[in-house]
C-alpha cells in the first residue's frame, strides 16, 4: 500500500490554484487542501499509463516490450516481466490490464499480435493467444469472465517491429475469448477460442466498459462509439464530436464517460442510456457539459475513486483537477513537464493517490 511521504522526502507543497474565472465559492466551503508532489521514479517514462495493482502496492509500467514492476512506496523496481528473449512480447506492449477474475495475473498486448496472460508474482507466462493483427488497446470488467474486448489495427499494410506510427487508416474492435482453441507450451501462440467482430473505428485513441459493465465505448477520430454488450453483434451507435478525441475515462460508479479532444476540451458524455444506442449504426449528437481551461490537447482525463472529480493534464504541465458537481476547478501547477498519464490508485487509505507521466508523480491529499 503506498505510505504517506515524510517531509524529509523530496517533495514540494502546492496549494490548490482557483481558476480566475470559476464559478464563485460559498462562504462555508473549506479552505483548499495543500498537495505535494515527489517523484516515484527515475526520469525515463513510458507512453502508456501505468497499472497499479488491486491494493495499490505496487504498479507495472510498460517499457518496449517488457513490463517493469514497481514498488509504489519507494519508487523501486522489484521486478521484470520478460522481452522476447525469454517468452516475451516481440514488438512493443501497448497496452495492459489486471485479469478480472484473478488479481494477481496480468494481462499484456502487443503490436506483434499477441495477448499474454502473466503471473506477476512468480514471474511466470501462463497464456499466448494470437490475433495475428497489430493490437492497441484491451480493456475488460469485473462482470465479464474469460473475454478481452481488443481494437486491433486493420490490416492494410506492413508494420515495421518497434514503430508506432499507424499507416492503416482504421482498427476493428472484437470480443476475444481468453481461451484458446488447442493447448501448447504457454510461449506458443494460440488462437482464441471464440472472436466476435464488433465494428470498425477510425485509429483507437481509448477502449473501456462502463462502470454498469453494459456498454462498451470507444474512441477514434471526431467520434464517441457505444455498444450494448449484451447485443455486441449489433454494432456501434457513434456520437460526434467537433474536435479528435485524445483521451478516455470512464466514471467509477455512474454511466458516463470523459474524454479530453485536440484543442484542450473536456467533455462528459450522457450516451450510455439503452434508449440513446437502440438505433445502431448512425451517427448521433449526445446529451454532453464541457470543462475548458486547457490551451493545448489533453492528454490524460481520470476521475478519483470516489467520483468526486475529475483530473486532467497534457502539454502546459499543470494539473487541473474539476470538483464535478460544482465545475470549479483548481490546479498543481509547475510539475516540471508534460503530463502524459493521469492514474488514480486503488489505495485503501484516506488519501487518494495519483500517478501521472511523465517523471513519474506522486500527489498526495
Amino acid at each position: 500500500m503506498p505510505a504517506r511521504k515524510s517531509k524529509a522526502s523530496a517533495s514540494s507543497a502546492v496549494p490548490f490554484q482557483h481558476a480566475a474565472h470559476g464559478p464563485a465559492m460559498t462562504t462555508n466551503e473549506p479552505e483548499p487542501r495543500r498537495w505535494r508532489w515527489s517523484p516515484l521514479t527515475d526520469s525515463s517514462t513510458s507512453l502508456h499509463p501505468p497499472i497499479f495493482t488491486r491494493d495499490g502496492s505496487h504498479f507495472f509500467s510498460i517499457v518496449g516490450s517488457t513490463i517493469k514492476i514497481y514498488s509504489a512506496t519507494s519508487g523501486k523496481i522489484i521486478s521484470t516481466l520478460p522481452g522476447s528473449q525469454d517468452h516475451g512480447h516481440t514488438d512493443i506492449i501497448t497496452s495492459a490490464v489486471l485479469s478480472p477474475q484473478n488479481a494477481f495475473q496480468l494481462i499484456t498486448a502487443s503490436l506483434d499480435g499477441t495477448i499474454k496472460i502473466w503471473d506477476f508474482l512468480e514471474g511466470v507466462l501462463l497464456r499466448t493467444i494470437g490475433l495475428d493483427q497489430p493490437i492497441h488497446h484491451v480493456c475488460t470488467h469485473e462482470k465479464i469472465k474469460d473475454h478481452l474486448f481488443v481494437a486491433a489495427v486493420k490490416n492494410k499494410k506492413t508494420q515495421e517491429p518497434g514503430h508506432t506510427d499507424v499507416l492503416q487508416e482504421s482498427c476493428i474492435v472484437f470480443r476475444v475469448s481468453l481461451k484458446s482453441q488447442g493447448s501448447g507450451s504457454p510461449e506458443k501462440a494460440q488462437r482464441p477460442s471464440q472472436v466476435v467482430p464488433i465494428g470498425k473505428t477510425r485509429t483507437t485513441a481509448g477502449l473501456a466498459v462502463s462502470a454498469s459493465g453494459e456498454r462498451l465505448i470507444a474512441i477514434a477520430g471526431h467520434k464517441a462509439y457505444v455498444a450494448p454488450i449484451s447485443n455486441l453483434k449489433s454494432g456501434f451507435t457513434k456520437f460526434v464530436s467537433p474536435e479528435p478525441l485524445t483521451c478516455l475515462a470512464v466514471h467509477p460508479f455512474e454511466d458516463y464517460f470523459a474524454t479530453g479532444d485536440a484543442k484542450g476540451v473536456v467533455r462528459l458524455w450522457y450516451c450510455l442510456d439503452p434508449k440513446l444506442v437502440k438505433v445502431v449504426g448512425v451517427e448521433k449528437k449526445s446529451q454532453t457539459s464541457t470543462l475548458h481551461w486547457h490551451a493545448h490537447a489533453v492528454s490524460s482525463v481520470a476521475f478519483t475513486t470516489n467520483g468526486a472529480y475529475l483530473l486532467s493534464g497534457g502539454e502546459e504541465s499543470v494539473l487541473v483537477i474539476w470538483q464535478l458537481h460544482s465545475g470549479k476547478r483548481e490546479f498543481v501547477p509547475r510539475v516540471g513537464s508534460p503530463i502524459t498519464n493521469i492514474v488514480v490508485s486503488p489505495s485503501r487509505l484516506a488519501e487518494e493517490e495519483y500517478l501521472w507521466d511523465l517523471q513519474m508523480l506522486a500527489m498526495h491529499s
